[in-house]
């Protein structure tokens, strides 16, 4: 398969009597050709499994896609390899990053997952390493984990800030220009006075910001709504506290 999907689960629209009920839903992409090739997508998503379960744990959500597979055999048998996603959209819950991992790449262990792709990076992938499923995680989700943490340390103005540096590094296309992005990081937030270190690596930073802000492939919230001058001085708009 070269058709991406997501899951989710919510516990929000299920009665309950005494036990939380989550209602769990596997979605593919619109399959239908610009949907797939372009950004304008031609119609929703659309469900192709779904579960109901009191409980929220890796072993049942694999049980769940055994159990769909199973019925996938039942009804083309082995005439067709079951299909393996190139990539899984998911939220920032680790029960469901774990569970693909499981499932579509035989990780037992986020360190087994965390090593090819380590290996990946480093341009040293076998092809069976790159014919693997992608485990992605939801950015929003990221960023609302980044805003939680950096509100236990920082006054809001400087959670702003927090989130814009970590929306640059994320949004890096190599492990080298993250290297480099995290060095002028760490170099503007160690630098105890605005010296010439600090001056140039703050400029590097608001330049791949403007990178991001103009590249039509790449739509940042955060780094749209915070804007950062050369010398480190910030401003952010109210939009940014939907995050």
């Amino acid at each position: 398969s070269n058709v991406p999907i997501s899951w989710d689960a919510t516990g929000g629209i299920v009665m309950s009597r005494g036990k939380r009920v989550y209602y769990y839903e596997l979605t593919v992409t619109n399959i239908a050709p610009r949907s797939v090739t372009t950004k304008n997508v031609s119609g929703p998503s659309f469900p192709i499994t779904s579960m109901l379960s009191t409980t929220h744990t890796t072993m049942d959500l694999v049980q769940w896609l055994q159990d769909f597979e199973a019925a996938y055999r039942n009804l083309y048998e082995f005439k067709a390899p079951f299909p393996r996603p190139p990539i899984v959209h998911s939220d920032g819950s680790l029960v469901f990053q774990l569970a693909a991992m499981r499932f579509f790449n035989g990780d037992n262990t986020m360190s087994a997952f965390l090593k090819r792709s380590w290996i990946i990076v480093n341009k040293k992938a076998t092809n069976e390493d790159l014919s693997k499923t992608v485990v992605h995680s939801c950015f929003a989700h990221f960023s609302k984990g980044v805003k939680h943490q950096a509100t236990k340390f920082f006054t809001k103005k400087k959670v702003a800030f927090a989130l814009w540096i970590m929306s640059l590094l994320v949004n890096s296309n190599t492990v080298e220009e993250m290297a480099s992005m995290w060095e002028h990081i760490c170099t503007v937030l160690l630098s105890p006075t605005q010296n010439t270190a600090y001056s140039v690596s703050i400029s590097c930073l608001s330049y791949a910001a403007d990178n991001v802000n103009n590249d039509p492939d790449k739509d940042n919230f955060i780094i749209r709504n915070v804007k950062v001058d050369s010398k480190g001085e910030y401003q952010y708009s109210s939009t940014l506290d939907q995050v």
